[in-house]
């Protein structure tokens, strides 16, 4: 049994005109807001309070140290006493080729922003912060569950892009691009936390499936498919926690 805190932030950074990162076009920049975008974040923390992690999933494209380095200039200016520190920390992104750019502090993934966007990047950070304040400020004594399963072969929920180069390994079976579905990891994985007196407080799901069903001409911040997935599975559990928080 551990002290876990599950918590969220908004980081819905929308300037219009912005360029949107995923697809490195010029083209594809915000217009509208399509879905808001959230960090959850989810505290680990013995009984004792010896040890601690944290792990943020955000619905960004990818992670830069840039961010790791703000979020953490915060919670040691501000909330030294939570004790955050590189190694304690881990921010890991759910990869929707929609979300905002700006962030990095290096020059080649500003490209299609174009630069760095000082806004974005508050946003961005502050946003994060705020998850991992509401996670710490709502620990629990609770268990995790560990759940594993896979799509039966005539779903083509997910595809391997070049089945081509797959077909190359001489230890698979030659798919077709009708087949390709199947030259994937097709297991799904669940961390699920229980507190202790039941009631289910959130989730991480881990699956191989790319966040970019959403094409490079949409103009929209969208979490995509693994945020719809996330929305859908909190407001699945309303009924049980209305706090429940699902990170893919």
């Amino acid at each position: 049994m551990l002290l876990i805190g599950i918590g969220k932030g908004d980081i819905t950074a929308f300037f219009k005109g912005v360029g949107l990162l995923g697809y490195g076009l010029p083209h594809h920049f915000m217009l509208e807001i399509e879905t808001p975008l959230y960090a959850r974040a989810f505290v680990f923390e013995q009984l004792d309070k010896r040890n601690k992690v944290c792990f943020v999933n955000c619905e960004l494209g990818f992670i830069t140290p840039s961010l790791k380095q703000g979020v953490l200039e915060i919670l040691n200016k501000e909330h030294t006493d939570l004790q955050y520190n590189a190694n304690n920390l881990l921010l890991s992104a759910q990869h929707t080729h929609c979300g905002p750019s700006g962030y990095s502090h290096h020059v080649i993934y500003n490209m299609s922003t174009p630069g760095f966007h000082q806004g974005i990047y508050d946003k961005v950070v502050n946003g994060i912060v705020e998850s991992i304040i509401a996670a710490e400020k709502n620990k629990h004594k609770a268990n995790i569950q560990l759940g594993k399963s896979s799509f039966a072969e005539d779903i083509p929920v997910s595809f391997n892009r070049v089945i081509e180069s797959y077909n190359t390994n001489p230890e698979v079976k030659k798919l077709t691009h009708d087949t390709r579905h199947l030259a994937v990891d097709r297991e799904m994985t669940l961390l699920h936390f229980i507190s202790e007196s039941g009631q289910p407080l959130g989730s991480i799901n881990w699956f191989a499936v790319h966040t970019s069903n959403l094409p490079n001409t949409y103009t929209k911040l969208c979490s995509d498919n693994k945020g719809f997935a996330s929305t859908y599975l909190e407001e699945s559990m309303q009924s049980e926690n209305n706090n429940y928080i699902a990170a893919f």
